[in-house]
């Protein structure tokens, strides 16, 4: 999991570190990640590949989107090999899951065995593996929300810089990410 190292880091949603804090919280540190929201509006769209079983839901994705905005994304290569989009926009939503798939049975399976095997989850087993419905494709770091970025280890710059987009255009991106929704509430 990616936990903040940094305890009170909320304070900075809404400010600026100075140059001395950043010296202070970064000489040392394994990572670094970006708070979304605050006064720049910073939101990222996580596309989490590893859960994707057509191998080409980025492609798919990306083929929706006009180059032009795709052009005005940062694009990071994630740890587990999926992408971020990375943009600031006047329109500033919380975090959302924007598209799921259903779990397949052999995915279950293996929920099943991880927290058998595990002594501390062993008698909810059945119970977590059960509950294990869905997996999130697309979802967002909006207000509230924070993502690891390069220089991170593991985190790859592929594209471009953070610049502000429409909230045009930010609709487009979430409206083309809920269309690969597969689950329907």
């Amino acid at each position: 999991r990616k936990l903040p190292a940094l305890k009170g880091w909320k304070e900075f949603q809404s400010r600026p570190m100075t140059d001395e804090e950043c010296e202070r919280y970064f000489s040392n540190c394994y990572g670094i990640a970006l708070l979304c929201g605050g006064k720049k509006k910073v939101t990222c769209i996580d596309f989490d590949l590893k859960y994707d079983l057509s191998k080409d839901l980025f492609d798919r994705y990306k083929s929706k989107i006009p180059k032009e905005l795709l052009k005005k994304m940062y694009v990071q290569k994630t740890v587990s090999g999926g992408y971020h989009f990375v943009f600031t926009c006047a329109k500033m939503e919380p975090n959302q899951k924007l598209a799921n798939r259903r779990t397949t049975a052999y995915e279950k399976h293996q929920t099943y065995l991880e927290n058998f095997e595990n002594p501390e989850t062993r008698d909810k087993a059945l119970k977590i593996a059960l509950n294990d419905d869905r997996l999130v494709l697309i979802e967002t770091r909006g207000e509230g929300g924070y993502f690891c970025i390069a220089p991170t280890p593991n985190y790859e710059a592929v594209h471009g810089k953070i610049q502000e987009i429409s909230e045009e255009e930010y609709d487009t991106l979430i409206e083309v990410a809920r269309s690969f929704n597969e689950i329907k509430e």
